[in-house]
């Protein structure tokens, strides 16, 4: 699980990042399933089935934890 942002260079501002996961046994490299503005990686779950990710809630425009599938 890793932090991205594809249309940040060295020099720009901080850039807003996006979820992504990627399985190191088949490269595929996929966009964590969250319907809010930013999601950052956190961790995956025991059954390795789904990750717990901080992510902003645009209702409350509040960082919080949350999950995911």
């Amino acid at each position: 699980m890793i932090a991205h942002c594809g249309v940040w260079q060295p020099g720009l501002k901080n850039p807003e990042t996006d979820g992504r996961l990627l399985d190191l046994s088949t490269e595929r490299y996929r966009r964590i399933p969250f319907q809010g503005a930013i999601c950052e990686p956190g961790c995956f779950l025991k059954d390795r089935t789904r990750v717990a990710i901080t992510g902003l809630d645009p209702v409350g425009g509040v960082l919080d934890c949350t999950r995911s599938i």
